[in-house]
């Protein structure tokens, strides 16, 4: 909003602060019902006339005081039936309204300027202007720049400013300030799907393109939050992928390309890689490759994933659990959909209900061989390795929610102990919730 603007809607305040004082001169000009005030009192005087006669004629009062009393009710009635004008309320103090117009001009423009929209008016302009031209100079960019982050930091709760950021930064190829951005909306939004892929997607990049711990609970923390989302199943293929998990590479792409017109270049791009994963397909004739066989035929792809995440397992962390590795299929018997959810969940059998570590599967990639680790863990003071004693429960949702419902199928593994662990924990979803 321009000056001119803020000068149009002050002007426009004059006439609703200078009406009370109109109003009340108008009102104070107003004549009383003459008519009507005068057959009132010459009621009133002749009835106390009546009395005082009466009175004198009871002997009740003496002729000179009934003399002195009917002089008064004369000078009474005379001065009530005198013309009159009601007294406005604001007669003296007409004086109060330009001093009253000149405060309204001044702090108009200085309370706007602290509270009001200016900013993000100038925002929107250098937005329009990008939308229109879809570039910005070098010093429009770096106003845009300097506007947002002033903003951001006057207003945090805004969660729209940060998204901005994050997207400009994306732009700038500047990932480890995107990841910053977006991670401070998403905690504004936890519930929002699309900022938690863009955290996971700008993590993953700022990590040199690898899964680490902190990528892989960004990623599966936007995957419990919406399963549909492109970026996502994007991601969790590539993250299957590099696993050696080509099976369940090749259904994340195919869910991420419905919808999509086989003509445009993301479409394209997650069929190059469905061909890429089903060249590799004879690599797991019998399965998804154990820990230890992944290390050898992925190459690269286990350090990329960190030593906690790489050839070990179970046996050989001893007191440190660092994962889990579970082969996990449904009872054929058990009526599934393809697309119904299922969850696998890692909780504290002592602990709150949240689940320490979590994925995300549908029923059409079972069976199949997955390993939980520290990078599934949803909170990161609560990581999986911190923990001796767990539980696992993989559930098969009726309704596709992540909390549990009557009619659900389910198993339990029982409790695990921090050294009596399985190298590999076999469960079936066979028994349906009360």
């Amino acid at each position: 909003m321009s000056t001119y603007d803020v000068f149009l809607l002050v002007l426009a305040t004059v006439p609703f602060i200078a009406y009370p004082w109109f109003a009340s001169l108008r009102s104070a000009e107003l004549p009383v019902d003459l008519d009507l005030r005068e057959s009132q009192n010459v009621r009133l005087y002749n009835e106390q006339c009546s009395l005082f006669d009466e009175q004198l004629a009871a002997a009740e009062i003496s002729r000179e005081q009934h003399r002195h009393l009917m002089t008064e009710a004369q000078q009474l009635l005379l001065q009530n039936t005198a013309p009159v004008k009601r007294a406005g309320v604001f007669d003296d103090g007409y004086w109060i309204l330009p001093l009253l117009l000149i405060a309204v001009a001044i702090a108009t423009p200085w309370l706007y300027a602290k509270i009001g929209a200016a900013e993000d008016e100038a925002i929107y302009r250098l937005l329009a202007e990008y939308a229109a031209d879809g570039s910005l100079d070098r010093s429009s960019s770096a106003d845009m720049l300097v506007r947002l982050e002033q903003r951001a930091s006057e207003r945090p709760e805004n969660i729209y400013y940060w998204m901005l950021l994050g997207q400009f930064a994306t732009s700038r190829a500047d990932v480890a300030a995107a990841a910053e951005y977006y991670q401070r909306a998403s905690e504004l939004n936890p519930d929002n799907g699309h900022l938690l892929a863009q955290y996971a997607q700008a993590l993953f990049f700022a990590d040199n393109n690898q899964f680490t711990e902190r990528v892989g609970r960004a990623l599966n923390r936007a995957f419990l939050v919406d399963s549909s989302n492109r970026l996502v199943l994007g991601l969790k293929g590539i993250e299957a992928f590099s696993l050696r998990q080509l099976n369940a590479a090749i259904g994340y792409w195919q869910r991420a390309q419905r919808g999509l017109d086989p003509s445009v270049v993301e479409f394209q791009s997650l069929q190059a890689g469905i061909d890429r994963a089903r060249q590799g397909l004879p690599l797991e004739v019998d399965g998804p490759a154990s820990l230890t066989e992944r290390g050898s035929a992925t190459g690269g792809a286990s350090n990329a994933l960190g030593s906690d995440d790489g050839n070990s397992t179970l046996s050989d962390y001893g007191a440190r659990w660092s994962g889990l590795e579970i082969a996990l299929s449904i009872d054929p018997q058990i009526p599934s959909t393809p697309e119904q959810a299922v969850f696998v969940a890692v909780i504290d059998p002592k602990g709150p209900p949240m689940p320490i570590a979590a994925r995300k599967l549908t029923a059409s990639e079972l069976p199949i061989t997955i390993r939980l680790a520290d990078r599934d863990s949803l909170v990161a003071s609560r990581l999986l390795s911190s923990f001796q004693r767990v539980e696992v429960i993989a559930r098969l949702s009726t309704s596709g929610s992540a909390t549990p419902q009557a009619g659900d199928w389910e198993v339990r593994s029982g409790l695990l102990e921090g050294h009596s662990k399985p190298a590999k924990l076999v469960l079936e979803i066979s028994q349906q919730r009360p």
